[in-house]
């Protein structure tokens, strides 16, 4: 494998207060049998630490340009081939791995067949441990050799989209269709075709497809729109049990004849984006093809478009948009044709981030080995969380020249910490330590390695860092104050891509934590009770100087059982979610968003008097001190259910009234008193 390099440093506000936000290449991987003109990088997916990429013209056992596709898996921040996927009826020319797509264990391939031997074909493989074996092959009668079904292929879960953008019927020409597919066990089924409501001639419906949960999208690249030819478009569709059903039509709002909106697409729950390689950087420029990208947010059933991204340095020609992924807050997209160090069609990638609504802080990156020439870097292009893959199919690999390639890249935001430090003792922070939130969105970064560490301000202090973040800090004997020193971090395991500071405060003493929780709460039987900031009962804790280090909460409900808001970043040593008593621990940030929304649910039935006891523990600031805690109770009144239809004895209800009476209210105001008679009157 090729460890190489490209870092790129931007300040990024949207994913966590002063971070700066860093993308470096990872690690460039091709084929173990790497061939000229294998066209690896085709086509890409990436799920977690398992990456997809079609090599269409592979030769193999299957014939000339037969094609495969090949998985490769991450250890810690090294990928190496786990498989090479091939269909079991594989024939000459068939270009498979045209198009692929991957989900946890399970990967799907396109086969488009070009020279309309056959009507085409996706094939399913699934791993069991580290094995690959095909599951399925999946067919439709309705499609011919001309249709180009397995043009592209979509995954999620046990739901696979297949698209055939050719596809016509009696009475249209290339209109194009979607299949879908769903597995039942080992068993795959078509579930629905799908097209456009107003399909027409030529759309193209399905040049490309994605799909997230009951979410489908498929673009239209040759939809006529709003007076505009071929301007493009896709289409969101949506499932209710087995049934499909049109959302939505997603059109630019600066849309011009020709831009082929719709060349590429993805969707992540209610984001959807969308590729226009063809089109302008502007709807008033006349430079052709240098390409742009829309984002679409769903609200409800309502879609909207977001966004609108194009590259700042932007070109006739670069076909940004050629390919396009998204993950979370992050989309990446190709620019295969970028010419840039004077090398026509290196091709690039960028990335941007949202941020409250809007798209913005532009990363690019380019491969570490632009110099080997044009290798159209970006022809694919996509994101799963922290970690995105780039195809670039005409790139040399190892001896092999235009073999093809992909490169893994990371993105992280490092961010200062903060321990505490005995004086005349010592720090020793396990791992992830320094990089526990220095992830993405504020996480561990659970791809980064700490490279080095230097500059400590008290100058002969020790500090011992391995790569997986943990550290020994030993000040000098007499000294007191707070002492900093740098660290800095990797992703390729030789190149320095980002450098934070971390602060260790050296005292003579160490400070309790504090927790601040409402004295009382009252509720009704069998009625829970939420301790939020919104409501204004909110449970927290602070610790002046536990820094990073874990505290240890536990909660315990007199009762009634205690539900924390989500567990994220922290560990649960004993007890549960949802049951009387529960003990978690990590840093004080994170105990403090578990806390925020803490729901107590009373015993069914129960009224009474309840509690809530509230424990903390600082360990010692990571056994640097003698541990000190504090803790605190909260009392819940639950009352009991009120009885009648107005629930309050004595009140103007009339449910109780006996049979044959009935009863007169007469509700006099008198000044600012208001008198309330009852009486009975016999019938």
């Amino acid at each position: 494998m090729n460890h190489l390099w490209i870092v790129v440093l931007l300040l990024a506000s949207s994913l966590g207060a002063q971070a700066t936000i860093v993308v470096g290449e990872n690690q460039k991987v091709g084929a173990s049998d790497a061939a000229s003109g294998d066209n690896l990088g085709r086509a890409i997916d990436i799920d977690g630490d398992t990456m997809i990429t079609g090599a269409e013209f592979d030769d193999h056992a299957g014939g000339q340009d037969a094609g495969s596709a090949y998985i490769f898996v991450r250890n810690g921040i090294t990928w190496t081939q786990q498989a090479k996927l091939i269909p079991s009826d594989s024939q000459p020319f068939d270009q498979c791995g045209c198009s692929v797509a991957i989900d946890g264990d399970t990967a799907v391939v396109g086969l488009e067949d070009p020279n309309f031997k056959a009507s085409g074909a996706a094939y399913v493989f699934v791993r069991n441990g580290t094995s690959w074996t095909q599951q399925a092959k999946l067919t439709t009668t309705t499609s011919t050799g001309s249709d180009f079904y397995g043009f592209r292929v979509a995954i999620d879960g046990d739901t696979i989209a297949v698209s055939a953008y050719q596809e016509g019927t009696a009475t249209l020409t290339n209109s194009g269709a979607v299949y879908v597919f769903v597995r039942n066990g080992t068993t795959w089924s078509e579930q629905a075709r799908l097209t456009a409501s107003d399909a027409a001639d030529f759309d193209g419906f399905g040049w490309s497809v994605a799909v997230s949960g009951d979410t489908l999208v498929a673009g239209a690249i040759g939809d006529d729109h709003s007076g505009y030819s071929d301007a493009g478009s896709a289409y969101v569709f949506t499932r209710s049990g087995t049934s499909w059903t049109e959302q939505a039509k997603l059109t630019a709002n600066d849309a011009r004849d020709f831009d082929g909106l719709g060349y590429a697409a993805d969707v992540d729950g209610d984001t959807v984006v969308i590729g226009c390689p063809d089109g302008a950087y502007s709807s008033t420029a006349v430079t052709e093809q240098s390409g742009s990208a829309y984002v679409f947010h769903r609200v409800g059933s309502s879609w909207s478009q977001q966004g609108r991204v194009v590259a700042s340095d932007h070109a006739d020609g670069d076909r940004f948009g050629y390919d396009v992924g998204v993950s979370g807050d992050v989309i990446c997209v190709g620019s295969p044709y970028d010419t840039h160090n004077s090398i026509n069609a290196a091709g690039s990638a960028y990335f941007y981030i949202r941020s409250s609504g809007s798209w913005g802080d532009e990363h690019k990156v380019i491969a570490s080995d632009y110099s080997a020439g044009a290798g159209r870097f970006g022809w694919a292009a996509r994101i799963s969380g922290d970690t995105a893959a780039v195809g670039r199919l005409q790139a040399d690999y190892g001896s092999v020249t235009n073999s093809g390639a992909a490169y893994t890249f990371v993105l992280g935001a490092p961010r200062p910490d903060t321990y505490a430090c005995p004086q005349g003792g010592s720090v020793n922070t396990p791992a992830p330590g320094m990089l526990g939130n220095d992830g993405l969105y504020g996480g561990v970064a659970a791809h980064f390695r700490v490279i080095s560490v230097q500059n400590p301000s008290a100058n002969t202090a020790v500090v011992s860092a391995p790569a997986d973040g943990s550290f020994v800090y030993t000040p000098p004997a007499a000294f007191s104050g707070n002492d900093t020193f740098d660290y800095s971090v990797t992703v390729d395991g030789t190149t320095v891509l980002a450098s934070e500071t971390v602060t260790v405060a050296v005292s003579t003493g160490n400070q309790p934590p504090v927790i601040t929780a409402p004295a009382a709460a009252s509720t009704a039987t069998d009625t829970p009770v939420t301790f939020s900031s919104s409501n204004g009962n909110q449970i927290s804790l602070n610790d002046p100087d536990v820094g990073m280090n874990d505290l240890k909460l536990t909660l315990t409900a007199g009762s009634g059982a205690i539900t924390t808001n989500g567990t994220a970043g922290v560990a649960i040593l004993a007890g549960a979610n949802g049951s009387s008593t529960v003990t978690l621990q990590g840093p004080l940030t994170a105990l403090n968003t578990s806390l925020d929304g803490l729901v107590f649910t009373p015993s069914p039935g129960f009224s009474g008097p309840a509690t809530l006891d509230i424990a903390v523990d600082d360990l010692g600031n990571g056994g640097a001190f003698t541990p000190l805690t504090d803790a605190a109770q909260v009392a819940i009144d639950v009352a009991a259910a009120q009885s009648g239809g107005g629930g309050n004895d004595g009140g103007c209800s009339t449910d109780d009234a006996p049979p044959g009476n009935t009863w007169l209210l007469l509700v006099a105001l008198l000044g600012a008193t208001v008198v309330v008679v009852r009486r009975r009157r016999s019938v």
